[in-house]
């Protein structure tokens, strides 16, 4: 690695620009993504097979950078179980170099399907859920400003 003299922000840009020019993307294995059954549910998992049977050493991040598990693995498999939604990342090594890789865990939340209709002002009362089919409860009604407000209008 080269030395840089360190000043604030041109150590994250060296590497970066190292992880896209210094490490080749993990090509021949496989993940497998368990989404977290919501979004503020963290029983989320990854796995990885580097595609052999061989030792392989594995460590993963969170999006933070945090070391969350460091292993060798004799077959070439490694994993994460009750984990959040969000980004994590994966460093292998089979002795082959280092690669790395990026991959999601989603949560499940569904705020439905957009729709529109036309509330006449003596509607009253409405409730803009029945506008969103494949509503799941739960969640944050905002208004155009991003203040909050309740799913029921007066109209």
């Amino acid at each position: 690695m080269i030395k840089i003299p360190h000043k604030k922000g041109v150590w994250l840009i060296a590497i970066s620009l190292c992880l896209a020019l210094c490490a080749p993307v993990l090509s021949s294995g496989q993940f497998v993504v368990t989404p977290a059954s919501s979004d503020c549910s963290c029983d989320g998992g990854l796995s990885y097979s580097v595609g052999q049977p061989v030792n392989a050493y594995f460590a993963w991040y969170d999006n933070d950078g945090n070391l969350l598990l460091e292993e060798v693995s004799a077959d070439g498999q490694s994993g994460l179980s009750g984990i959040c939604p969000g980004v994590y990342w994966l460093e292998t090594n089979t002795g082959n170099g280092v690669e790395l890789a990026f991959t999601n865990v989603p949560g499940t939340a569904n705020p439905g399907n957009a729709s529109s209709d036309t509330l006449c002002s003596t509607e009253g009362n409405f409730d803009l859920t029945v506008l969103l089919p494949g509503y799941q409860p739960g969640g944050t009604w905002t208004d155009a400003t991003g203040q909050v407000v309740g799913n029921v209008h007066n109209t």
